[in-house]
């Protein structure tokens, strides 16, 4: 009995560990400014698609203390301790267009500085921009026939599919 108990409890413990190894954001990086300084990740593992062309995509961004410094010089002191930016934007992979839903500024602590809730509107994605780069991750490349060519992971079959 004792060795059926303590079977149960290694099972349970290696479970509750893969579910939440599952669960955790797996941050890729897709771009970052022309110096380096700041780096653009998005969470590969948070991908949702929405409908059939849009979806929802997790972003980071990590903030160098020089970006901070120059930003600060001509900005708010909230600012000083900035760390990271995360937001969820959405993607319309067949009109080429971007939104941001939500996003809120961390700093050095863990702390939020700010944080907005609000729904921005459709933006067309610039070529050769930062925005171009992310579409170019989180959506299925065409060819010239118009049928996807490459598939990235979260448009495997059954996989974040709603």
């Amino acid at each position: 009995m004792k060795g059926f108990v303590a079977f149960f409890l290694l099972l349970t413990v290696l479970v509750l560990a893969w579910t939440v190894d599952a669960q955790s954001p797996q941050w890729k990086l897709y771009d970052m400014t022309q110096m380096g300084l700041d780096k653009m990740y998005y969470d590969e593992a948070g991908v949702i698609r929405q409908s059939p062309q849009v979806l929802k995509v997790p972003t980071r961004i990590l903030h160098s203390p020089q970006s901070v410094k120059g930003y600060t010089e001509k900005s708010d002191v909230q600012y000083r301790d900035l760390r990271e930016t995360q937001s969820l934007m959405e993607i319309d992979c067949e009109s080429r267009k971007w939104r941001a839903v939500t996003g809120m500024n961390i700093d050095s602590k863990g702390e939020v500085i700010d944080r907005a809730e609000r729904v921005t509107e459709w933006e067309a994605v610039i070529a050769e921009s930062t925005m171009e780069s992310l579409l170019k991750q989180v959506c299925p490349q065409k060819a010239e026939g118009g049928k996807a060519v490459s598939v990235p992971p979260a448009f495997e079959p059954g996989k974040r599919d709603p």
